[in-house]
């Protein structure tokens, strides 16, 4: 198990590149939520979030968001 913990905080395995991937991709939706709940404009945000994803199936979903 503290195997497994420390290759998901290292981030080197596919499968931790995807739950990381997950994680922040999840964060971009909510983000996207808030700015149309509350008006707010979080373009910073989205533009730094921008060709940080690792893995190839959560890279073509985060494409399809923007």
């Amino acid at each position: 198990m503290e195997s497994l913990w420390l290759e998901y905080g290292h981030d080197t395995s596919e499968e931790a590149h995807l739950v990381h991937d997950l994680d922040k991709c999840e964060m971009i939706q909510q983000a996207m939520e808030y700015e149309a709940s509350d008006h707010k404009q979080l373009d910073s945000f989205f533009n730094t979030s921008r060709g940080i994803f690792k893995h190839p199936q959560v890279q073509s979903w985060v494409e399809e968001i923007y």
